[in-house]
């Protein structure tokens, strides 16, 4: 390797932080969270995570405003799910406030698999300012695009994908979702889906970089109801969601800040 292309090499990786985001209590991923400190391509700190159990509710009613945005999500949201939400944003208000031009976070339930250097190093030297690039689970399904393993692409779909298992936040998209989130209804994945009120672009990174290992961690950390649904309620939370998929989905279809699914940028490694 030439001098250049070696000092070019490391610039990109001296260019950019991360975060894995992590509550405190959550001792079951401590583990988990050093192997991703050590692993991470970038220099990577703790963040904490906002404990939605502990939060006041009279700050909770002023930020968690139900039905704010249409479509309706069709679910209350548990204090994890709000908790993750302000995790969020307390980041993109870091970002803000410093000046970060970009950051990558992490949740602490990830493994990154060998091909997340070069889909890292993609995205930090080629997203724009404004974009926000998904490091996604599994590989999405594009039927009018050829998926090449051995390249690292970065693809605009016209539905953004949920999960926030790894991301590359740029300072303008930070703004942009800051803005849009000074009050929320919805958890955060759902509310970065809506490209078409926020602004910022969502991209997906692929191929997929990184896997989740929650199971082995003992399970999601935001929670999920104790209650035993009957049957009658669970077959009317399902119709809910079906029909707030459909919706969202026509939502991004009309919008006229979306495109077809298509490559924005390629590289071969």
């Amino acid at each position: 390797m030439d001098t250049n292309a070696q000092q070019n090499s490391e610039d990109w990786q001296k260019s950019t932080k991360a975060l894995v985001v992590t509550l405190r209590r959550s001792t079951s991923r401590a583990a988990n969270v050093q192997t991703i400190l050590k692993r991470c391509p970038l220099a990577c700190e703790i963040w904490d995570a906002t404990d939605g159990a502990q939060l006041d509710p009279g700050f909770v009613s002023e930020v968690y405003q139900p039905k704010l945005h249409r479509p309706n999500y069709p679910f209350k949201l548990r204090a994890g799910e709000i908790g993750c939400f302000l995790s969020h944003r307390n980041i993109w208000q870091k970002m803000v406030d410093q000046s970060i031009d970009r950051l990558l976070v992490v949740e602490d339930d990830i493994a990154f698999l060998p091909s997340f250097k070069l889909a890292l190093q993609h995205a930090i030297t080629e997203a724009p300012d404004g974009s926000y690039v998904q490091f996604q689970v599994r590989n999405l399904k594009f039927p009018h695009l050829a998926l090449d393993e051995d390249c690292a692409q970065l693809v605009q779909p016209t539905i953004a994908p949920l999960r926030t298992s790894a991301q590359l936040v740029t300072l303008g998209a930070a703004k942009r979702l800051l803005d849009f989130s000074q009050q929320f209804d919805r958890p955060v994945d759902a509310a970065i889906q809506m490209t078409w009120l926020h602004g910022a672009q969502v991209l997906v990174a692929l191929p997929h970089s990184v896997i989740e290992v929650s199971t082995e961690l003992g399970g999601s950390t935001i929670g999920s109801s104790k209650k035993k649904r009957s049957i009658f309620e669970t077959i009317q939370r399902e119709v809910k969601r079906n029909w707030y998929r459909r919706s969202i989905a026509q939502s991004a279809k009309r919008s006229s800040s979306n495109v077809q699914p298509q490559i924005i940028l390629k590289k071969s490694a």
